[in-house]
């Protein structure tokens, strides 16, 4: 998944790159959403049941159940990856919207009922009839009203919006899931269309995790995909008008019963025989900060190629998401500002839009093999619900609609009142079509959506095949992956946009062991060394193919776009003995992604260490943005404090040391604290997360973030507790505890996010 924030036309330095979420889940003997790349099953099936379903609205879950009886059901949103786009919609506040590939309608119905009642959403697919199996779901949740669905090719609309200037920089968010070979197209257009803090989301941007592979390693149908994929995701992080994240949400990978395995170092995350098409959803969107538009939802649908994809004794698909997420920014930046990463690690266990999986076996769920591969991935879905609220989209389009789920989604979302009258009027975007038009929808698009808008696209990692070589690509899959490549590569190098690629539940295909102490876990660090000794610490196998995917993400997306303040004080960090508590660079992406969205200017951080995410706040919050840094060890803090004076924002900094309970304490006093902080970043004693988080609910205003660190525990709260190593059990038992209460705390809506350790979002609803 990309996240894509767009950042002003006169900007001048590369775009932020924020992290990939992976999650992933497979019930035992039947086919289901896969458990991410970075993560075990039982990691994403914690993740599900105790952040997601709970809260999954009840159209989406039955929008996902209709969808799981179609032949390509596998093309649904995640519900992991639809919880991070509700999310990332609430805090744009998005009203307009693209959405470019529908399927059956998952993203666009959690977009539809994210954004307000006056919103609107373009959605475009070139295949009305999979649009209508989720059109009376729509229509009962009361939402039709903000669709335009529009059964046509995207780039032809995306240009006919394009010609309208008064829907350039209009749209708050856009999301695609269609055609990889057309990303890239799609993504200048999308450039245009969204506002200047928009938000454009790309589906698909693990292909699978065959990004990170040898292309001969790489089934032939998928090299196609993967290639375009690969493109794509070179171009986003070397595109200057944007700042992205790359989330490994969503996303799809098969499994057949004829392949040959790997084993031990030697593991991909897709074994050579693979026989299917893969399909990940991965979302690009564009937020644009200022300029009023016009509301209105455009839905277009595709037509799309139908294949019968045989089902073998023991095959299966695998359910994941990709979202890449760019923010358009409409400020006036310094360079170093515009290039910076934030840290922030996405680990939340549940959010007020969870996505169930339709079918459960042994109360497992699952999608089948004959399922509807095109629709919008639950998860995926969430997190475009939270990128059009962050961007209040209105006025939305969406380029590829299917059954009508991202495009009921939207509907539900946005406003009632959306309207779509002229070139930078559309808050929000989804793209889930043709691929090779995706470069042709984004030129058309950031026309057609506003500053500070979004557009999301689909499948931007094209099921992983992006990293694989290409003679290990299916030939059907490689026209496909090249257009995804290239979209990738350019929307990382669009200066008009802010990026975030996240692959949402884009996950590999290894067996976890019988053991239970040999858990997947996600170890996001850059520093892949010190993650396996601490793995090997506490038990835990991490295969190979994890970190290649991880290494692909950083190389592609986040160093080239790290500050040079940052990647210093990360090299400092690497010498001591406990680096690895630094934060992550590809979480940093994601914390700087929404840093921006929410216009930070007040924060706090609980837990500083060397200051990596300190520093990352502190170049992304404005020159007259204060932070309260709270940490009982002063000498760590003065590792990276030369490298935060030489970086000019040790003036944004009041460092305290202390304990942090007294402080925040303090703080309450003054009644003028109440509410007056914008952000808060917690990675400090477990023991203590709900007390901070009582504290900070009162600090932190409605609508802002606190996100928490470390909410996966290193995969021990999956772990029966006598596999678990004396000294992580209360820990371990502090996180559990942590998860369940945010988790059921009316107060905030979550995301639970496999970056890092696992990070959590929490935004104050009130």
């Amino acid at each position: 998944m990309f996240l894509l924030t767009a950042l002003p036309d006169d900007a001048t330095s590369s775009s932020k790159i924020i992290s990939w979420i992976a999650m992933e889940d497979k019930p035992k003997g039947v086919p289901s959403p896969s458990k991410g790349l970075l993560q075990s099953e039982e990691l994403y099936e914690y993740i599900l049941e105790t952040s997601v379903y709970p809260r999954e609205p009840e159209p989406l879950k039955e929008l996902r159940a209709l969808t799981a009886c179609h032949p390509r059901a596998i093309m649904g949103t995640a519900p992991d990856a639809g919880q991070m786009m509700a999310l990332l919609l609430k805090l744009v506040n998005a009203k307009r919207t693209i959405e470019v590939g529908v399927f059956t309608g998952y993203s666009l119905l959690l977009t539809a009922l994210t954004i307000p009642d006056d919103g609107k959403i373009v959605a475009i697919d070139m295949n009305r009839d999979t649009y209508e199996i989720g059109l009376p779901i729509i229509k009962k949740a009361g939402v039709e009203h903000k669709i335009n669905f529009v059964e046509s090719e995207a780039l032809p609309v995306l240009d006919k919006l394009v010609e309208d200037h008064d829907n350039e920089g209009s749209f708050d968010y856009a999301f695609v899931d269609a055609d990889k070979i057309n990303y890239l197209n799609y993504h200048q257009r999308l450039l245009k269309l969204v506002k200047v803090g928009g938000l454009v989301v790309y589906d698909n941007t693990l292909w699978g995790g065959s990004v990170a592979m040898p292309e001969e390693h790489v089934t032939e149908q998928t090299r196609a995909v993967r290639h375009f994929t690969v493109g794509l995701n070179k171009s986003l992080a070397a595109d200057p008008r944007i700042q992205i994240s790359h989330a490994p949400l969503g996303d799809v990978d098969v499994e057949t019963s004829n392949h040959a395995p790997f084993t031990g170092e030697e593991r991909y995350l897709w074994a050579v025989e693979i026989r299917w098409c893969f399909f990940s959803l991965s979302l690009s969107l564009s937020l644009s900060l200022l300029c009023k538009s016009s509301y209105q939802t455009v839905g277009l649908q595709r037509k799309t190629n139908q294949r019968e994809h045989p089902v073998e004794a023991k095959g299966y698909y695998r359910v994941k998401s990709c979202i890449s997420i760019s923010l358009r920014q409409v400020c006036t930046l310094e360079s170093q500002s515009l290039s910076r990463i934030s840290g922030l690690l996405l680990l939340a266990t549940r959010g007020d839009c969870s996505f169930p999986l339709p079918f459960k076996e042994d109360n497992r769920p699952f999608f089948p093999i004959s399922g509807a591969i095109m629709g919008t991935a639950p998860d995926a879905g969430q997190m475009m619900a939270v990128l059009l609220k962050l961007v209040n989209a209105k006025g939305t389009i969406e380029v590829g609609v299917f059954t009508g789920y991202s495009l009921l989604l939207t509907a539900l979302t946005i406003p009632d009142d959306g309207k779509h009258d002229n070139e930078g009027s559309f808050d929000h975007v989804f793209v889930d079509a043709d691929k090779i038009n995706y470069l042709n929808y984004h030129e058309r698009l950031l026309k057609l959506v506003k500053v500070g808008g979004l557009v999301v696209y689909d499948s931007t990692l094209w099921t992983g095949s992006v990293v694989l070589p290409e003679e290990h690509v299916a030939e059907r899959m490689r026209a496909d992956r090249h257009c995804v490549i290239e979209l990738n590569n350019s929307l990382a190098a669009d200066p008009r946009i802010q990026i975030s690629q996240a692959p949402l539940g884009d996950g590999d295909g290894d067996v976890i062991p019988e053991n239970p102490k040999r858990i997947l876990v996600d170890f996001q660090t850059y520093q892949s060394r010190v993650a396996r000794t601490i793995a090997r610490l506490i038990g835990i196998a991490i295969p190979t193919c994890a970190f290649n995917l991880v290494q692909y993400i950083l190389e592609t997306s986040v160093y080239p776009r790290e500050p040079e303040p940052l990647k210093e004080l990360r090299a400092v960090t690497a010498c001591h003995p406990r680096a690895i508590m630094g934060t992550a660079p590809d979480a940093g992406q994601m914390m700087a992604l929404l840093l921006k969205l929410v216009n930070a200017k007040r924060t706090i951080e609980v837990g500083v260490f060397t200051g990596y995410s300190l520093l990352l706040t502190a170049l992304t919050i404005p020159d007259d943005g204060k932070i309260v840094a709270i940490d009982m060890n002063r000498d760590t803090y003065e590792i990276g404090l030369p490298i935060i004076k030489k970086a000019g924002v040790e003036h944004k900094i009041n460092f305290v040391e202390s304990e942090a309970l007294p402080v925040l304490d303090k703080l309450l006093e003054d009644h003028d604290n109440e509410r007056s902080f914008d952000y808060a970043f917690v990675d400090a004693d477990k023991i203590n997360y709900l007390n901070y988080h009582e504290r900070l609910l009162k600090l932190v205003k409605v609508g802002g973030l606190v996100v928490y660190d470390n909410t996966l525990s290193a995969g021990s709260v999956v772990m029966p507790e006598e596999h678990v190593a004396e000294w992580m059990r209360a820990v371990r038992h502090c996180i559990i505890e942590l998860n369940n209460s945010l988790a059921a705390d009316p107060r905030i809506q979550i995301s639970h996010a496999p970056l890092g350790d696992g990070i959590t979002i929490c935004r104050r609803i009130y």
